[in-house]
C-alpha cells in the first residue's frame, strides 16, 4: 500500500506523467494504471480469472477419479463394512504412472487438494463445565518383562478442562470399561451428568431409531448406580466424542510408542505419571489455562457419587462341578466343595473375580486371562483329606499347594500330623494365615512337630482375642474347683454358662 500512495502522491500531487512514475518507482504502467484506477485490488490480493492449467495431467484427469472413487466390488465391500479405504495421491501417482503419466507428483497432490480436499463445514462447539466425560478404548503392543504383549487401554476425557486418564487392561471387556468409569470418577472426586460412549456392544445391546439404545443389563445396573444419564454417539460418528478418540491417539504416539516396563503395575503408574505430567504443563486452547488448573474449578461441581466400595463388576451364573469347581472364561477357580450342585454368581472384575451363594462370599480368585488356567486353594479341599489322605500325593489342589505349605510338608515328614494341621482349619481352630506364619517361625526355629506347630498357631490365634480382666475364683462360681485350659474367651463362656 505503500507502493500506492506514491503513485497517487506523484500522480495528483506533482502532476507526473505514467512514463516518469514508472521511471521513478521502477513499476510497470500496468501497476500505476491499477493504483490509480483499482486501489482495493492491492487490497484484497491477486484474484486468478481463469482455472489453473494443469497439461501434464491431460487425459489422465478420468483417471485420477476413477482411481479415486474405487471399483464397483470395492464401493460394496466398504458399504458392508460400513468405512472407506485411503487412497492417496502418491498411490493414485504410481497408477497413472503405469498408464503412461509423465508429470510430477506434485502436480497431483495439488489437484486432489483442490479437487477432493476441501475443509468441511464446521460449528464451534462448547462442554459446560462436570456436564460429560467421554471413554472409549484403544490397544497398542506394548513389551512387558521382556514379552511383546497387545495392550488394551481405555482412555477418559473431561472435555471442559480436557482433563485425560489412561487405565491399562489385558483385555476390552465390560468388566474393564466398568473398572475405567469407576477408577476415572475416583480420581476426579466426583461424577458428571452424563457419560459418553460409543455404539459399543459392552454397554449397547441394540441400537434403536435416533439416538434411543437398548443398554445391557449389566451396564444399566452399573451406571444406574452412578446417577449418569447415559449418551451414545451416531453411528460411525467418532468425531462426537474427539476429545476422548484425540486422547487415545495422544496415548499411542506419545507415550506408548515403543514402551518397555516391567510389569503391569509399572506400566500403569507410567500411564498415571504422563496423564498427571500432561495436566500441569499443557494449557488448555480458549482458555489459555493450565489444564490442571481448569479442571480444579471443574471438579468443585461434580456430583458426589452415590456409593463407597467397589462396584465396576459383571455379573455371570455358574454352577459348580463335583470337583468343587467353576469355570469362568474358560479357566477354573475352587470353591468350597460343600458348594458342589450349586449356581452360584460370579462378580468379575478387571483384576479379580469373587463368587457369592445366596449374597455370601464364598471364594476370591485372582483374574486369569490366559483362558486356559486351574486356580486351587487348599482350604476348599480340607475336609476330603480326612476320609482320602492319599490327596496329598495326587489331587490337584495339594500337588500345586503353596509352597510354605509344601515347606511344612518336607520339615514335618509327618503327613499325619499335617492332615491333622490342616483339619484343625477345616474346623475353625485357627487360619490358614496363622498357620502359614506358625509353619514359618517353626521352621526358622528348626524345630518342626505337629505339636509345635499347633501350639503356635493357636497362640496367634489367642493373641487376637481382646483381653480381659482376670477373673477371681468368687467370680468363677463352681468352676473354681476344676483346673483345666481355656481356649479362648468364648470357650471359657461356653464353659461359664454350662457351669
Amino acid at each position: 500500500m505503500e507502493k500506492v500512495a506514491a503513485i497517487q502522491r506523484l500522480k495528483h500531487e506533482e502532476s507526473k506523467t505514467y512514463g516518469e512514475i514508472c521511471e521513478a518507482l521502477g513499476v510497470s504502467s500496468k501497476t500505476v494504471s491499477k493504483a490509480l484506477h483499482r486501489p482495493e485490488e492491492f487490497v484484497d490480493g491477486y484474484r486468478r480469472t481463469e482455472p489453473y492449467k494443469r497439461p501434464a495431467l491431460g487425459d489422465f484427469l478420468a483417471n485420477v477419479e476413477e482411481l479415486l472413487k474405487g471399483k464397483e466390488w470395492e464401493r460394496e465391500w466398504e458399504k458392508s463394512r460400513g468405512r472407506r479405504v485411503r487412497r492417496t495421491a502418491r498411490w493414485v501417482y504410481r497408477q497413472l504412472r503405469k498408464k503412461g503419466y509423465s508429470g510430477a507428483e506434485s502436480t497431483i497432490r495439488a489437484y486432489v487438494r483442490d479437487r477432493f480436499k476441501q475443509p468441511k463445514p464446521a460449528c464451534p462447539i462448547e462442554h459446560p463445565p462436570a456436564d460429560e466425560c467421554q471413554f472409549d478404548f484403544g490397544e497398542y503392543p506394548v513389551n512387558i518383562d521382556g514379552a511383546v504383549t497387545q495392550v488394551h487401554f481405555c482412555g477418559a476425557t473431561f472435555p471442559f478442562s480436557t482433563r485425560r486418564f489412561l487405565f491399562a487392561y489385558r483385555a476390552e471387556r465390560q468388566e474393564c470399561l466398568f473398572d475405567a468409569i469407576e477408577r476415572s470418577y475416583q480420581r476426579a472426586g466426583g461424577r458428571t451428568r452424563r457419560l459418553t460412549l460409543d455404539n459399543t456392544k459392552l454397554a449397547v445391546a441394540k441400537v434403536l431409531e435416533g439416538r434411543k439404545r437398548e443398554e445391557t443389563a449389566d451396564y444399566n445396573r452399573f451406571r444406574s448406580l452412578l446417577g449418569i444419564t447415559p449418551r451414545f454417539t451416531n453411528r460411525a460418528a467418532g468425531w462426537e466424542k474427539g476429545h476422548v478418540e484425540g486422547t487415545v491417539g495422544w496415548a499411542k504416539r506419545q507415550i506408548l510408542c515403543g514402551l518397555e516396563v516391567k510389569s503391569w503395575a509399572e506400566l500403569q503408574r507410567v500411564l498415571d505419571e504422563e496423564c498427571d505430567e500432561d495436566a500441569r504443563t499443557r494449557r488448555h486452547g480458549e482458555s489459555n489455562q493450565l489444564v490442571a488448573e481448569l479442571f480444579e474449578e471443574e471438579r468443585l461441581l461434580f456430583d458426589p457419587l452415590r456409593y463407597e466400595g467397589r462396584r465396576s463388576y459383571k455379573r455371570v451364573r455358574a454352577k459348580v462341578s463335583p470337583g468343587g469347581r467353576v469355570q469362568v472364561d474358560k479357566s477354573f477357580y475352587s470353591v468350597p466343595i460343600s458348594s458342589r450342585g450349586r449356581n452360584v454368581r460370579v462378580h468379575l472384575y478387571s483384576d479379580e473375580l469373587v463368587i457369592t451363594f445366596d449374597s455370601n462370599e464364598i471364594a476370591r480368585h485372582e483374574r486369569d486371562w490366559s483362558g486356559r488356567g486351574e486356580h486351587y486353594q487348599v482350604e476348599h479341599y480340607l475336609e476330603l483329606l480326612e476320609k482320602a489322605p492319599a490327596l496329598l500325593d495326587h489331587g490337584k489342589p495339594f500337588v500345586r499347594m503353596p509352597a510354605w505349605l509344601s515347606r511344612l510338608r518336607d520339615a514335618l515328614d509327618d503327613d499325619k500330623g499335617l492332615i491333622e494341621l490342616l483339619l484343625a482349619v477345616d474346623d475353625g481352630k485357627f487360619s490358614v494365615g496363622e498357620l502359614e506364619d506358625a509353619a514359618a517361625e517353626a521352621i526358622a526355629g528348626r524345630c518342626v512337630t505337629r505339636a509345635i506347630v499347633e501350639s503356635r498357631a493357636l497362640s496367634a490365634r489367642l493373641e487376637c482375642v481382646e483381653s480381659c480382666e482376670e477373673l477371681g475364683s468368687d467370680a468363677c462360681g463352681s468352676l473354681a474347683e476344676y483346673d483345666f485350659a481355656v481356649g479362648s474367651a468364648d470357650h471359657f463362656d461356653e464353659l461359664a454358662q454350662g457351669a
